[in-house]
């Protein structure tokens, strides 16, 4: 290609470029409104002219006009408190034997102690007590209620604190608003097994269990009773036998078999005095069991006697992704399963199966826990930073 070729195509190309542009300038001239012009004889044009708002905020208006109202958060029927503070997913819980201090652990290192004669008030009193270098992935009150044990997760170790000084206080009391860290000197006065000279226990029996694979394992509240469901249909009960000093250990048989479910338990529990127990199965059904009273050993016991038999996913849903959960109220009349995200609590006296209450959470719950005076019923969820209180009353 000569010089002279190339030359004119670019012309060419100029050309056709001007050209486009002049004929886009003259579409845009064309779709622009003609203003009217203004004379003392024609009449007024205002009725007739188009809107002099512009398109883009007419647009944006509508949205905004278009747009619903946020909705407003209504707490479901029956919640009576929400505790809220930790900063990481709740470990553990428990009430004192009072029922007047309540405690929560959390993987964020603290234990945070509450009055739980403030919770429902303005202004909860808790007190926040940071765990050196660990966090907790259990707690409970001791019997007396003077201490907390705390299962270490990170060193292996049961620390103690001592929880009289916190329960001695009483409301309008107001803590420091630095918290507490957990030494001998702070407000809490907590003390931790580690600080205090090493103790050595006696292991008093292995338990073989035979069961495939635990899912629960409860005490009851006598301290007589061990109570484990499995993968296996049968619950077995471990009765911890005495010497004729009534004080030595000797072991802890197998005394009473709860059979009922046709497939694994996954959840168990006790009343308060120890006479009932409830448990809930991979089938759905929730049962509520009468122990028979066993005072001397040898003697010919009964087998238990199963109460009320409930069904707890009468719909037919999917299995959730935890196990459901069972908890019997301390008075053993009311027993409370969680299904998935869903409570439901039942009257044992009733012969219906039908609930008396049913509350919605905000997530899969892993524990239920009932206060010392039946009143409330404390639930957590999986990765949950809260605990609910609901209203458990007939």
């Amino acid at each position: 290609m000569d010089r002279n070729t190339l030359l004119l195509q670019i012309l060419a190309l100029s050309i056709i470029l001007v050209v486009l542009f002049l004929l886009r300038m003259w579409l845009l001239a064309r779709k622009k409104p003609a203003v009217a012009s203004s004379s003392v004889d024609s009449p007024p044009t205002t009725a007739l002219s188009p809107p002099t708002t512009s398109t883009g905020a007419a647009r944006t208006r509508a949205r905004a006009t278009s747009r619903p109202p946020p909705r407003e958060t209504v707490a479901p029927e029956g919640l009576l408190a929400t505790l809220k503070g930790h900063a990481g997913p709740i470990t553990g819980a428990s009430f004192s034997p009072d029922g007047s201090l309540f405690i929560t652990t959390s993987v964020d290192r603290t234990m945070r102690v509450t009055h739980m004669e403030t919770l429902r008030s303005s202004s909860v009193q808790t007190v926040r007590v940071n765990l050196p270098l660990d966090n907790a992935s259990a707690c409970a009150f001791t019997a007396d209620g003077h201490f907390a044990a705390l299962a270490l997760e990170n060193s292996h170790q049961i620390a103690l604190y001592d929880m009289s000084p916190l329960a001695s206080h009483r409301a309008p009391v107001r803590f420091p608003s630095r918290p507490p860290t957990g030494s001998p000197s702070s407000i809490s006065s907590a003390r931790s097994a580690s600080s205090q000279p090493p103790r050595t226990g006696t292991c008093l029996a292995n338990l073989e269990t035979a069961q495939v694979r635990l899912f629960d394992l409860a005490a009851s509240p006598d301290g007589r009773y061990l109570a484990a469901g499995s993968w296996l249909s049968d619950v077995k009960i471990f009765e911890s036998r005495l010497a004729k000093d009534r004080v030595t250990i000797e072991g802890f048989p197998v005394t009473m078999y709860l059979k009922g479910h046709p497939t694994a338990v996954y959840s168990v529990s006790f009343s308060a005095a120890s006479q009932r127990m409830a448990t809930i199965g991979k089938d759905d059904t929730l049962r509520v069991w009468r122990i028979a009273d066993r005072e001397l050993a040898g003697k010919h016991w009964t087998e238990p006697e199963q109460l009320r038999l409930y069904s707890v996913n009468p719909t037919g849903c999917p299995a959730p992704s935890l196990p459901p959960r069972v908890c019997l109220s301390p008075d053993g009349l009311r027993v409370a399963a969680a299904f998935g995200s869903n409570i439901t609590l039942y009257d044992t006296r009733a012969e219906t199966a039908t609930p008396f209450a049913t509350y919605p959470e905000s997530g899969p719950v892993t524990h239920l826990l009932w206060s010392p005076d039946g009143h409330m019923l404390a639930s957590w969820t999986d990765g949950g930073r809260a605990v609910r209180f609901w209203k458990a009353d007939l």
